[in-house]
């Protein structure tokens, strides 16, 4: 991703870019400093455990999906 970013740089503005590590259970930091960046869009390249986890924490902080 960072290369197209770069390779196009009007396409769109990163606002945040985290990684975590797998088997990860607890996203409420994460999902915190995203949700505090203000982002339109929010990418995750997770396994299904760590993104139905995610997800399930996204919903309960009160965001709305865009998934």
């Amino acid at each position: 991703m960072n290369r197209w970013v770069k390779e196009h740089p009007n396409a769109f503005k990163v606002v945040f870019n985290e990684s975590f590590q797998l088997g990860t259970a607890d996203f409420s930091g994460i999902l915190q400093r995203m949700k505090t960046a203000n982002a339109d869009i929010f990418l995750s390249d997770a396994h299904l455990q760590e993104y139905i986890a995610m997800q399930r924490q996204y919903t309960q902080m009160g965001c709305t999906t865009g998934w």
